[in-house]
């Protein structure tokens, strides 16, 4: 038989060790960034393992709560009142170590609502959820304008929520374009804006200039099955925004779905005609528009207007070109010439004349002098 290696007594104590706030560190010698990096790793591979590591320790619940909540998406009124209640709930003590240091609402950053309510939910959300960056509305607007001031007047509604519709990037999808609203709900600090229209409801691009003045990119989403013959409804209101938007940059007029070749070589005829704008770029679109938007609100601000500004940078860039070949055309060329100065050379000349002059003259005076000395007597 094998004999049992005999064990020790006792065992020591594992230490923990604490930070200078009390908590209990449980890789003390392993660095933080690591840490981190495995924990950052571990969060986004699925939201049920993100929502596991909040229950391990607080300082990892800290590192993962401002990747669950920075992106959020609701689909569905269950998830819009769930939601709510996780923003509204405070069971935990201020002195426990739970407790966060800053409310769930200020760290989403990327907020879409696509159920179509319950409207009052979602204008608390909106309310809460102040530091939104990027924003996707699905919702009637005109619904939600009713209810933020539903016994004020118009300017007072619209001033309402305006004040919660305050948000760099914004995208008006699906039934909140389809009910028509008025432009002054969009903020006027609005930088990037996209609109899913038809061309009946063009008219939503009048007042645009006036109620949002630091608009640089927009997007137009059509639907593929919009018939050529109404785009005359819609043409003068973007050539409008064109020539009223000063500081617009990027006019992108997306086509969304299959069979979208008829509309696409319309609209790129007419951004060819003799209303050529550098700034209009018409491209095509996938057919869930929040899907793209998922996409591309991954990247910081104006992830849907990336190719498109890149297109417009490389005709910009075509078009000085072309300017400078027409400038060096027309430019009558010049050439310089270096012309040899006579007086170079015969500054050379003179120059060394005088040393043979001078040279002679020393010798004529030494034998001058020399006979001079010959003739004296003694």
């Amino acid at each position: 038989m094998l004999a049992r290696t005999p064990s020790p007594p006792t065992l020591p104590a594992p230490t923990a060790t604490h930070t200078s706030a009390g908590e209990i560190v449980p890789f003390p010698y392993v660095p933080t960034e690591i840490l981190r990096d495995i924990v950052d790793f571990a969060a986004a591979s699925s939201p049920r393992s993100a929502a596991n590591l909040t229950l391990t320790a607080s300082h990892v619940r800290a590192w993962v709560l401002p990747m669950m909540y920075h992106s959020v998406v609701l689909s569905t009124s269950p998830s819009v009142s769930k939601f709510l209640a996780a923003l509204t709930s405070a069971h935990l003590a201020p002195s426990s170590r739970l407790h966060l240091r800053r409310p769930l609402q200020d760290l989403v950053r990327n907020l879409a609502i696509l159920a179509l309510g319950p409207i009052d939910s979602i204008a608390c959300i909106i309310e809460r959820c102040r530091y939104v960056q990027n924003r996707a509305c699905g919702f009637s607007l005109s619904g939600y304008k009713q209810r933020t001031a539903p016994l004020g007047s118009d300017a007072d509604a619209d001033a309402a929520a305006r004040s919660r519709l305050a948000a760099c990037e914004q995208h008006f999808l699906g039934l909140a374009c389809r009910d028509g609203f008025h432009p002054a709900l969009i903020a006027p600090s609005t930088t990037h804006l996209q609109l899913q229209l038809v061309p009946q409801s063009a008219h939503l691009l009048t007042g645009l200039s006036t109620h949002v003045p630091a608009l640089t990119h927009l997007a137009v989403s059509l639907s593929a099955s919009t018939p050529p013959s109404t785009l005359p409804q819609l043409l003068p209101e973007l050539a409008r925004v064109l020539r009223e938007h000063e500081t617009l940059q990027v006019l992108m007029v997306q086509v969304a779905g299959f069979g979208h070749v008829k509309l696409t070589d319309a609209l790129e005829e007419w951004q060819a005609g003799p209303a050529q704008d550098d700034r209009v770029v018409v491209c095509a679109a996938p057919i869930s528009l929040v899907r793209q938007w998922g996409e591309t609100s991954a990247f910081k601000i104006g992830g849907l207007w990336r190719r498109a500004e890149g297109v417009v940078r490389e005709r910009q860039e075509k078009r000085r070109r072309e300017a400078d070949e027409r400038e060096k055309r027309v430019r009558p060329t010049v050439r310089f010439t270096a012309i040899a100065r006579p007086e170079l050379g015969r500054r050379k000349a003179s120059s060394s004349r005088v040393r043979r002059l001078r040279s002679r003259s020393r010798s004529r005076t030494g034998e001058r002098v020399s006979a001079q000395v010959q003739v004296l007597p003694l």
